[in-house]
């Protein structure tokens, strides 16, 4: 049953993350063609992102894509300090069930940027910052435990 899921996730994944052709047009609030491969889609998965922030200390963070694209992804965060430009996490998007099928798709990202909210920058504390991520590679699928959150593993 999970290869099933595997395979059907895999088939709506490039069906609408395939390359955008030329003369395409991005959708609102999108880059141009010329500035991104891929289309962006609106989702709202929840993630856990881990890795070591500047001081090379451990962290781990649950949040929510904002978006997400077949090259990358942007998910928020309320601790924008953890974060920096070329830094390396670990990604864990956790898919909603299908078919009683507990999964997520695992990536290594780079950080590309890290947006601060809408507004005034000096009062900033305290608001949802976007974390923008380039993925190193394909997803790899992997079933979760029952017993597990999707944290581990």
């Amino acid at each position: 049953m999970f290869e099933s899921f595997k395979m059907s996730f895999r088939q709506l994944f490039r069906r609408f993350f395939a390359p955008t052709r030329s003369g395409e047009h991005a959708g609102a609030g999108e880059q141009s063609l010329e500035q991104r491969s891929f289309y962006r889609y609106s989702v709202e998965f929840p993630v856990v992102v881990s890795g070591n922030d500047s001081d090379k200390q451990p962290f781990t963070e649950k949040s929510v894509l904002q978006d997400v694209s077949a090259s990358g992804a942007m998910f928020l965060s309320g601790f924008p300090r953890r974060y920096h430009p070329g830094q390396i996490l670990q990604i864990s998007i956790l898919l909603n069930p299908a078919d009683d099928v507990r999964a997520r798709i695992k990536n290594e990202a780079t950080v590309v940027r890290v947006d601060q909210p809408a507004g005034d920058a000096s009062d900033s504390a305290g608001k949802i910052w976007g974390v923008a991520v380039e993925f190193h590679s394909s997803f790899d699928f992997e079933r979760i435990d029952p017993d597990q959150n999707g944290e581990s593993g």
